[in-house]
């Protein structure tokens, strides 16, 4: 759009294409200026950008740019109405909270004991909302600051007065915009537009609410019949047309209601049609058949399609185990499976098989197997239940976002665990059947089959079992798609850049979990009891973890310089629950935070007679009582540089230090038996004021004279 560059009127290249100029014209004529071959067609370049001036240019392209770019109007009007918009004001969150939390009331007579009461009838409409916020914007831009604070711009357009700025911005307002087909409705009378924007300014955003928004006098008795019928039809004992239009009548009966001077009893048409109104029946069916009931048939649904690449979104979900095994009791059916799918492709990334339903435990194991099946990389997005067991996923650090509950259209791994179930697992014998509420017996199970399999005991055991589920998600990773594609193919096939590739410090974050208590690292290294067993770390020198190939050395060397630093200290330890060979000790700071400080490998076991030594253990053996020599040396060198500066001979003439000159001199004497006299201490004489120094000065001086 035209534009004001270096105070002069510009158009862009581009904006001239829109016009319908030929872009080799355009460079034809700017670089003809440049030769000065022709005097029009001055230009100037910002960065990549060429403005054209526009008034260098002919009449004819003038007219085609006030044509095409500016409605119509004169280039000078078009900006200065298009800087004024700019100088809109953003919605404030403030009033789109507070229209949004906005109850219409209405007065409504309760028919059994006539009091009139305050009755909340609905909400503002979504797009009455944007319309009042929209208002709201205009009304902050008329405020006479705003008008201050732009002055110098505005004067530049010739815009010299409050009045004359509120004018052009009431224009403005009811125009129409791309948003707003029919403006802002603001109205267009100055003074009554000045009286709205006090108005505002007093009371708020709730001061452009209309009063009549939301009236429904006019249907005042039919509303009070149909909250009757609703109340009587409400019931979740279900009552059919036949008892709630009789009860209806008797409450007519009872009040005296009269239509033309009869009772206004209704018949059992006239009920079912007035409760089948869809605005009146999704007011009683949610009463009447149950929250998901309702759902299914009045909650809002939002159309979505998967994400366009891999790694994108994973979810996360748990659901039984939907197969029959044989246990020492008789035939069961216990596992719970927790997996995680990736959206874009289908392909099951990981899962975890149990008996405990969900926990924090095989939600971990779930996602650490995807992560590793990803090629370490970590979601942009993560889905799961918003469960307990599913705090896990607060760990990540990237988005994670919880599905809304007992809402299967809410997740995609709901669709793919139905196809797993459908597709694959009904061929197996031991099936237990689809979801007990589905209504087609082609679901249902077979008991006689399955009482068949349990006799002739055909049925696996719980650890073919789970081979069995296993192999299931791998068959489903490889059968082709309606696009003769398998959810392999389709994950690896794909690329995400912007997912994030995990480090270290990232799976132990996830992964890892600490040791309740802090540990002390003794003579022996740093031990601590998991499970009843009791293991034994030191520090290797040169051991470096790497979480995607971590190869423990078969021989190591033991750390004398962590040895000699940190004995006898405290470290909490941190420990993979998959495999507790290594672990990361961190040291505590003044902040209650923790600093990591080492890597430790269990510890090695060396034997204790030398018939069962085995290949090199001596010289591993030589290593370990090094260290001890190494640690005693470097404890008699420290000791040794502290005495250093000690060593004075009057401090140091009868072996001691802890003791003053005079007492050491006096010990001395009696020990030779010598008599000695009494050290005398040396008197400080008190520092004289200034005041006394200055009298004795004068007084001397009076004594010369």
């Amino acid at each position: 759009m035209p534009c004001i560059s270096e105070n002069i009127i510009c158009v862009t290249v581009p904006e001239l294409e829109k016009c319908g100029m030929k872009i080799n014209t355009i460079k034809t004529n700017l670089k003809q200026q440049r030769q000065n071959l022709v005097y029009c067609w001055e230009h100037h370049k910002i960065g990549n950008v060429v403005y054209i001036h526009y008034n260098s240019l002919k009449d004819k392209y003038k007219n085609l740019i006030q044509k095409e770019l500016c409605g119509g109007l004169s280039i000078e009007e078009w900006i200065r109405l298009n800087t004024i918009r700019e100088l809109l004001p953003p919605v404030r969150q403030d009033e789109k909270e507070e229209l949004a939390s906005f109850v219409i009331t209405r007065e409504k007579v309760d028919v059994t004991s006539g009091e009139i009461n305050s009755e909340e009838r609905t909400k503002l409409p979504d797009d009455h909302i944007c319309l009042l916020l929209y208002q709201s914007r205009w009304l902050r831009l008329m405020h006479k600051d705003v008008y201050k604070y732009n002055n110098k711009t505005l004067k530049r357009f010739h815009v010299k007065t409050v009045k004359e700025f509120r004018c052009i911005c009431i224009t403005l307002a009811n125009s129409p915009s791309p948003e707003f087909p029919n403006g802002a409705k603001l109205p267009k009378n100055y003074n009554a537009c000045y009286r709205r924007q006090q108005e505002y300014e007093q009371e708020g955003i709730q001061a452009l609410i209309s009063r009549k928004f939301g009236n429904t006098s006019s249907r005042k008795v039919d509303d009070e019949r149909i909250q009757i019928l609703i109340d009587l039809y409400s019931d979740p004992h279900k009552p059919d047309y036949v008892r709630v239009t009789k009860l209806y009548n008797e409450i007519v009966l009872q009040n005296g209601w009269m239509v033309k001077d009869s009772p206004a009893v209704i018949s059992e048409s006239c009920v079912k049609y007035n409760l089948n109104i869809p605005e009146v029946m999704q007011v009683w069916y949610l009463a009447r058949h149950g929250t998901q009931a309702w759902k299914n048939l009045f909650g809002y649904t939002i159309l979505r399609y998967k994400p366009s690449t891999r790694d994108a979104v994973w979810c996360g979900d748990g659901t039984k185990v939907n197969l029959f095994y044989i246990t020492p009791s008789g035939k069961a059916a216990k596992l719970n499976v927790y997996a995680i799918v990736d959206a874009h492709s289908g392909y099951w990334l990981g899962w975890d098989i149990s008996e405990e339903a969900d926990n924090i435990g095989s939600v971990q194991r779930a996602f650490r197997m995807a992560v590793t099946r990803s090629g370490y990389c970590l979601p942009f997005q993560m889905q799961y239940d918003n469960d307990g067991s599913n705090n896990y996923f607060k760990r990540l650090t990237t988005l994670h976002f919880p599905a809304m509950p007992n809402n299967g259209q809410s997740k995609i791994i709901e669709r793919c665990f139905k196809n797993l179930q459908d597709q694959h697992m009904r061929y197996a014998d031991g099936f237990t059947g689809m979801n007990i509420k589905s209504k087609n017996i082609n679901n249902q199970i077979n008991e006689d089959f399955i009482a068949t399999l349990d006799k002739t005991k055909s049925l696996k055991n719980k650890k073919e079992t789970i081979k069995l589920q296993e192999w299931f998600f791998h068959v489903v990773n490889n059968t082709p798609g309606k696009d003769g594609k398998t959810p392999k193919e389709k994950y690896f096939g794909s690329q995400n850049p912007d997912t994030q590739q995990l480090v270290a410090l990232d799976w132990i974050n996830m992964f890892w979990e600490w040791n309740e208590k802090e540990c002390v690292y003794a003579k022996e290294g740093i031990s601590w009891v998991e499970n009843k067993i009791k293991r034994v770390y030191e520090i290797a020198e040169g051991y470096e973890f790497d979480f995607r190939n971590d190869v423990l050395p078969e021989r190591y060397t033991p750390s004398a310089d962590f040895a000699c630093k940190y004995i006898r200290q405290k470290f909490y330890i941190r420990f993979d629950p998959l495999n507790s060979s290594r672990v990361a000790l961190y040291k505590e700071e003044a902040d209650n935070s923790r600093r990591f400080v080492a890597w430790a490998i269990e510890k090695d076991r060396m034997a204790y007679a030398v018939q069962d030594y085995k290949e090199d253990e001596k010289t591993e053996i030589n290593k370990r009582l090094n260290i001890k020599k190494e640690q005693q040396k470097r404890a008699k060198q420290k000791r040794e540089a502290a005495a250093s500066l000690m060593n004075s001979e009057e401090i140091m003439k009868l072996g001691y230090k802890f003791y003053d000159k005079a007492t050491l001199s006096a010990a001395e004497a009696d020990l030779y038996g010598e008599k000695t006299e009494p050290i005398e201490e040396k008197t400080s004489t008190p520092k004289k004021s200034r005041k006394e120094y200055l009298k004795e000065r004068r007084d001397k001086l009076n004594n010369k004279l």
